[in-house]
């Protein structure tokens, strides 16, 4: 029977609310977690109104030898969002020999913060060979600052192996490391492949290489689709090019709507640099401070420092407790503070 008949048997099944029996269906034609199957199975769980028969009934199958029993229960699970027993089902179905490994890494990892556990099943992933792994795993270790050397491996490995998820996800790791031309051409090879999620960070990337021109061209339509952090880099983008009015409004809906804490910050700065905008200006190097923006501290204290207002710099560190200060820039609060500088600025 071809997938279609069997979306449409489950779907005359439930619509004669033969709820069991579409479940049962479901799992006896089951084509993988994500397909058409696995949606037809959630669907009719939910058509049942009686999650706990539905889990039940498939507990049975699972137990009873069903080759996909324990991957269709996991799927339900994770629906509910009963992640531990979700687990414990792919378990069962890795016993069984389904290759689920990953999909048991990212349940550990993701929902129930277990990563060495996680990391096991990643690399039991590799072993066996699954095309998906390397970049799987790679964004796994870009997630511990301390492994990202072996991250950019497993991503590179991925990439070479043609797995074009692998460019975009490589590109945005290089370009959060301050790498954008590096980043360049996987995240152009990423677009070209078709994912357009990579619209946003090629045309950041392209911006912090200087080449304005392409990276407006893309950032203009990552914007139109929505992206995330598509604002925060055509503020960048505006701000370089001079459009600072322009900018701001791009900034607050970045710091605001979106979340971008670097936002905060530049705000500030953008508006120190403008004339008679100090009120503006302090507004937001405090919201950057109140984000802890650890910039933010020192690039304030100068703010204060030009406006001769020396005597609140001392403080600032304890109105920002969580945010802990270098050696170097203690000594540049302690310098900004020191009064026999004022009139610095005079003429």
């Amino acid at each position: 029977m071809t997938n279609d008949s069997n979306l449409t048997r489950v779907r005359v099944l439930v619509e004669a609310g033969q709820y069991a029996e579409a479940v049962a269906f479901c799992v006896r034609s089951w084509d993988g977690r994500g397909n058409g199957i696995a949606q037809a199975l959630l669907d009719a769980a939910e058509a049942w109104g009686d999650e706990g028969a539905a889990v039940r009934l498939l507990q049975t199958f699972a137990a009873a030898g069903e080759v996909h029993g324990y991957e269709a229960l996991a799927d339900l699970l994770t629906l509910l969002e009963r992640w531990e027993e979700a687990a414990a089902a792919l378990k069962a179905a890795i016993a069984q020999g389904r290759p689920v490994q990953l999909w048991l890494a990212a349940v550990l990892a993701e929902e129930l913060g277990e990563r060495p556990g996680a990391e096991h099943y990643y690399q039991r992933a590799l072993a066996l060979g699954d095309p998906h792994a390397p970049n799987d795993y790679g964004l796994f270790l870009s997630e511990d600052e301390d492994r990202a050397d072996e991250a950019i491996l497993y991503l590179r490995r991925a990439v070479d192996s043609g797995d074009v998820l692998a460019s975009r996800n490589l590109g945005c790791i290089l370009l959060e490391a301050d790498r954008p031309a590096e980043a360049v051409p996987l995240l152009r090879r990423a677009l070209a492949s078709g994912r357009r999620t990579a619209l946003a960070p090629l045309g950041h990337a392209l911006l912090l290489t200087g080449e304005y021109p392409e990276a407006e061209e893309h950032l203009r339509a990552a914007l139109d689709e929505e992206q995330e952090g598509a604002r925060f880099a055509y503020a960048l983008l505006l701000a370089n090019t001079g459009r600072f009015q322009e900018a701001t409004t791009h900034y607050e809906a970045a710091a605001l709507e979106d979340g971008e804490v670097n936002a905060h910050l530049n705000l500030a700065l953008l508006y120190d640099d403008l004339d008679e905008e100090d009120d503006r200006a302090e507004r937001w190097y405090l919201s950057a401070l109140e984000h802890g923006d650890e910039a933010a501290l020192v690039r304030y204290a100068d703010f204060l420092e030009r406006c001769d207002r020396h005597a609140e710099i001392p403080g600032l560190p304890a109105r920002s407790p969580d945010i802990e200060l270098t050696a170097g820039q203690q000594a540049e609060l302690t310098a900004l503070a020191d009064t026999s500088r004022i009139g610095r600025h005079a003429g």
